[in-house]
């Protein structure tokens, strides 16, 4: 006999028992409790560790100060401050020609200004210069603060000093501390010809505010004028009282800016190039009186 297929397979039951799932829900509810509590210990485990780095740094520093290169250190070594090296001093000099014309002796000078002085402050105790290879010649402090020494034309034996262009001046500076080697300097040039006073000249008598006039100066290089006044007090005795600031080349008067009193008077013009070589006009002699 012949059994059914259906009496062969178990029935299942899917139907929902509530009394199985709430147990299931329960355990993972306290699986998620337990993970909590562990992550808040390991926080606070990491909270600790960093506070146990922190006390140990602010600790450490009143541990005892052994390095020799730590000043709390009772084996503190202080580093040997560098050496002071005092700068090699510089100076400046130069060498100038200086043509005098006069009305008494109408006889011209020639003659050669030498000047040096330092950059900086430095105490100097003498300087000497030489040309060419003559001996040395002691130079003077002047009132400026420079050192200076005059050869005149019979020095180098040549009136008009062309022989001396673009010969060496070398000059040797003594200090407290040293010696110091300036140069060689050259001069430049000479200035041959002479500015021309027109007025007031030839004892004229003019007011207490005078105007001085000169004729024109040709060159052929840069050059700027200076007038220069001085008050004849007693025969030879002369007294400078003024001199005008440098002037252009294209200025034929000045004005006296103040006002002078009754006596002998005589002005001079001079032309200065750009290396200060300078070349001076006779004496324009007058006279200032209160009613001319």
């Amino acid at each position: 006999m012949r059994t059914r297929c259906t009496d062969a397979h178990p029935v299942f039951n899917l139907s929902y028992h509530p009394s199985v799932q709430p147990r299931k829900w329960a355990r993972h509810a306290q699986h998620e409790h337990h993970s909590s509590i562990l992550r808040s210990k390991i926080h606070q485990v990491k909270i600790k560790i960093l506070i146990i780095m922190v006390l140990g740094i602010l600790t450490s520093c009143s541990a005892p100060h052994d390095n020799p290169l730590d000043p709390e250190s009772a084996n503190y070594v202080a580093p040997i401050p560098p050496e002071e090296i005092e700068p090699v001093p510089t100076f400046q000099a130069r060498v100038r020609s200086v043509h005098t014309a006069r009305l008494f002796p109408t006889t011209d000078s020639y003659s050669v200004l030498t000047e040096l002085w330092p950059d900086s402050a430095i105490q100097i105790d003498s300087v000497k210069v030489h040309y060419d290879s003559r001996a040395a010649v002691r130079m003077s402090l002047t009132n400026e603060g420079r050192w200076a020494a005059t050869f005149t034309s019979s020095y180098f034996q040549d009136d008009y000093l062309e022989s001396v262009v673009g010969q060496p001046f070398d000059f040797l500076v003594h200090s407290s501390k040293d010696s110091h080697e300036v140069g060689p300097v050259y001069l430049f040039r000479v200035l041959q010809a002479t500015p021309v006073v027109t007025s007031p000249d030839s004892n004229q008598v003019v007011g207490h505010q005078p105007q001085f006039n000169w004729e024109p100066f040709s060159a052929l290089f840069p050059f700027r004028y200076q007038v220069a006044l001085d008050r004849i007090l007693d025969f030879s005795i002369v007294a400078r009282i003024w001199a005008s600031d440098t002037l252009s080349s294209n200025q034929r008067i000045v004005q006296y800016p103040d006002s002078l009193e009754d006596d002998d008077y005589y002005w001079t013009l001079y032309v200065y190039d750009e290396f200060t070589n300078s070349s001076r006009s006779r004496e324009g002699y007058f006279v200032v009186e209160a009613t001319p």
